[in-house]
């Protein structure tokens, strides 16, 4: 039983230590924007492309494991291509076309190689994708960067706490047994407030006027729904193939899909709906 303790307080120190050095460096990375941010950016991205790689490939003995990241990293060349063509003052159209292009190549590069042909599409538009959505929040300054990552960490934590205090009936038991609706609503409690802590005096409607409260609360409620949606999506990702984690690179988390699944999702979201929040005003 000690042993059992013991091991459970270093996996909770391992898991506290990896944020804390990850958050920092995410923050700093999107406070200096630029080049930084980019390198951020493509190398999450090329992780979180070996990692879909390797648990798509787990249930497909066709698929060896030299075929599927040679065809995600096909793909990836659409994400990086993406980000340099927005960074040159291109429209997001033409950068978009860029993952387009790349995603159907790396499908055809997995079908000529015997693997999941769909899967390594699926898995280069949703990775070259969020690449794109996270490049152009952060175009619209830092505030609206740091503001969706406050939100998504606020309401991970949120229903974290909620979920195990006040137990309740579960989400989803065949995909995500821990989670229930209890932390759930914890979660978009918890992502509301930071959303009126981080919001108010920050500026983030640009050239508008100053986010109101209402609008702030509505959109941490948003990002909170959505995030919990993306990780309920990459549970069942990884429930279908047969495998708990992403990876192994964090340590106490996983893998980097792992611990942006939530992120990933919310940022798409408002790349596709800039409006809700006014970000691109």
């Amino acid at each position: 039983m000690a042993d059992a303790v013991a091991d459970s307080d270093l996996r909770l120190g391992a898991r506290i230590g990896s944020a804390l050095v990850l958050g920092t460096i995410v923050i700093l990375a999107a406070l200096a924007g630029g080049v930084w941010f980019n390198v951020v950016l493509v190398i999450a991205g090329s992780v979180a492309a070996f990692e879909w790689s390797r648990v798509t490939a787990t249930a497909d003995a066709r698929a060896t494991a030299g075929r599927f990241p040679l065809a995600m990293a096909i793909g990836l060349l659409g994400g990086v291509a993406a980000i340099a063509l927005l960074d040159l003052g291109t429209t997001i159209g033409i950068a978009l076309s860029a993952v387009v292009v790349s995603t159907v190549l790396a499908g055809l590069a997995a079908w000529f190689a015997g693997g999941r042909a769909i899967w390594t599409m699926l898995g280069v538009a949703v990775i070259c994708g969020a690449m794109l959505a996270l490049l152009m929040l952060r175009q619209w300054g830092a505030w609206p960067l740091i503001w969706l990552l406050a939100c998504v960490w606020a309401s991970d934590i949120g229903a974290l706490a909620a979920g195990r205090t006040f137990q309740g009936p579960r989400i989803w038991v065949r995909v995500s047994p821990n989670k229930r609706w209890s932390g759930a609503a914890g979660g978009v409690v918890a992502a509301a407030v930071t959303s009126v802590a981080i919001g108010l005096g920050s500026g983030m409607g640009g050239d508008t006027e100053d986010l109101s409260v209402t609008a702030l609360l509505s959109g941490g409620v948003l990002v909170s729904v959505v995030a919990q949606c993306g990780d309920l999506a990459e549970s069942a990702w990884k429930r279908h193939f047969g495998v708990k984690d992403s990876g192994t690179i964090i340590p106490g988390h996983g893998g980097i899909i792992d611990r942006v699944d939530g992120l990933v999702a919310a940022a798409i979201m408002l790349a596709l709906m800039p409006d809700v929040m006014g970000f691109a005003a």
